[in-house]
């Protein structure tokens, strides 16, 4: 069995395809030059590491720290950060990430509005990464995200990523009772439109599905164009997967270090990529 040796670190911390900007979120310094969140609020406060909320390099500037002196790190844990690390780098570098979703509509916003653009990541490409944003974030209480985190946070030392890593949970469960950021399709929550895509779709267990998702299903691709439903569904993934790559930025940096400095056993699962992979011929 081989080790489960981690992907290179992809550090674009952006996960969605929908941008916003506005010249009150511009800012710069007395040179000239730009400042982003974490430049701007160590000139602000003075302090050379602030921690900004939602913003995984405020954390990662500090550096990597040891774990709790009373604490020990289990394999049991490590398979948890281990397999949310795995989980994160196929989805990050995937095609389905690597596509952008576009659209264009010529009245606004409205769901039933003509749209002469759209463009989305294929069929094979979503389902590419259907599995692993399901065992990310809707395996119920026992999600790679959610037990990653736990056992993050039970051995890291300190109580600044402790915080930080508690907001940033939250902030996802905000997320999944939230509606999509674009378009708003009704009552529909983040989580329930995926799960009516997923399963209400047949994408993932058709015959299992609940009945809920099948109706749900039905419901919003009545109301509303399919391509702005497939855009909210693409854009609300892109959106959970852009949180768990947040977290998987400050929980790399630690368990790298913990690795190399014998703080942690290794994890004693098997390396996705190695399970799979090819040799040519010599």
């Amino acid at each position: 069995m081989t080790k489960a040796d981690l992907e290179p670190p992809f550090l674009d911390l952006s996960g969605g395809s929908f941008r916003t900007a506005s010249p009150l979120d511009y800012f710069e310094d007395e040179k000239g030059e730009p400042l982003d969140s974490v430049m701007l609020a160590a000139v602000m406060t003075g302090n050379s590491h602030p921690v900004v909320l939602n913003d995984a390099r405020s954390i990662m500037r500090i550096g990597p720290c040891g774990t709790r002196s009373a604490e020990t790190i289990s394999v049991k844990q490590a398979n948890h950060m281990a397999h949310f690390l795995q989980l994160v780098e196929v989805i990050g570098n995937s095609n389905w990430r690597m596509e952008r979703s576009t659209i264009t509509a010529t009245g606004g916003l409205s769901t039933q509005d003509r749209m002469p653009h759209f463009k989305c990541p294929s069929l094979s490409d979503t389902y590419a990464v259907l599995l692993p944003l399901r065992q990310l974030f809707f395996e119920g209480g026992k999600s790679a995200f959610g037990l990653a985190i736990n056992s993050y946070k039970h051995v890291v030392c300190d109580e600044r990523k402790i915080l930080w890593m508690t907001h940033l949970h939250r902030r996802l469960k905000t997320t999944m009772r939230s509606s999509p950021a674009m378009p708003v399709l009704g009552q529909c929550s983040v989580e329930s439109l995926v799960n009516a895509i997923m399963y209400g779709a047949g994408l993932v267990h058709w015959h299992a599905s609940e009945p809920r998702n099948k109706e749900l299903f039905v419901e919003i691709v009545q109301k509303h164009r399919r391509e702005w439903v497939v855009f909210a569904f693409t854009l609300s993934c892109q959106q959970l997967f852009g949180i768990a790559h947040q977290a998987y930025c400050v929980i790399r940096q630690d368990f790298e270090y913990w690795r190399a400095t014998g703080l942690c056993p290794e994890s004693d699962i098997m390396k996705m990529a190695h399970l799979f992979e090819s040799h040519p011929l010599a």
